[in-house]
């Protein structure tokens, strides 16, 4: 099953791939102690969990446009126990995707996504200018951010993602497969809403 998005193309290895419509809604208003709502509150919590359980943020990928979910993009800095960059997407979960029937309550419909790369990587203006091969990490996790809420569909843990046209950005990536956090406990891997909401972080891994 393919799907045109933003210059990749691809298919999704998993069970039951289409859902309801009517399930993808906004994260009903929330009230924070510090005076937040909506979908302010739920950013800085993101925020929060990112610094707690990943490392300290250097900055933002800014979505400048109207879509939604509104995604960002977080570059968590190397750590002395993680000695290397991740990059994840913010705003995603904001949004639920559109689980099978048979899997509401079985399967999380929130997610946001993390990308892990070597702390040689460079994070620089200057670099993203002058070389776009930095920039290929980026643009994969905003094309797979989109890509649920574009083609009703989800993803969850095991999920494979190929790539049925050329990822021009980086032609040797044929596809992704999503997973847990690798090498982080459980406590990081579920964000936890006063609500009573979740939402479940996954790890992109490419395949090349």
């Amino acid at each position: 099953r393919g799907n045109q998005n933003n210059g990749v193309v691809c298919r999704i290895d998993a069970p039951a791939e289409t859902g309801n419509a009517n399930t993808k809604l906004i994260l009903p208003l929330l009230i924070g102690k510090d005076g937040l709502s909506g979908q302010l509150f739920c950013m800085v919590m993101r925020r929060k969990h990112f610094i707690k359980h990943f490392g300290p943020c250097d900055y933002i990928f800014h979505d400048s446009s109207d879509k939604i979910p509104h995604v960002d993009i977080y570059v968590i800095l190397p750590t002395k126990q993680h000695p290397y960059y991740r990059l994840i997407t913010c705003g995603m979960g904001s949004c639920s995707m559109s689980l099978p029937e048979d899997l509401f309550g079985k399967e999380f419909d929130r997610i946001e996504l993390m990308f892990t790369l070597p702390s040689a990587w460079e994070f620089n203006e200057k670099n993203f200018n002058i070389n776009k091969n930095y920039w290929w990490p980026v643009l994969l996790l905003k094309d797979l951010s989109e890509f649920p809420f574009i083609k009703n569909t989800w993803f969850g843990c095991s999920h494979k993602i190929v790539f049925t046209d050329i990822f021009k950005e980086n032609p040797a990536l044929n596809s992704v497969t999503l997973t847990a956090p690798v090498n982080y406990p459980l406590s990081s891997h579920y964000i936890n809403f006063p609500n009573g909401k979740k939402v479940r972080i996954l790890e992109v891994l490419p395949v090349f």
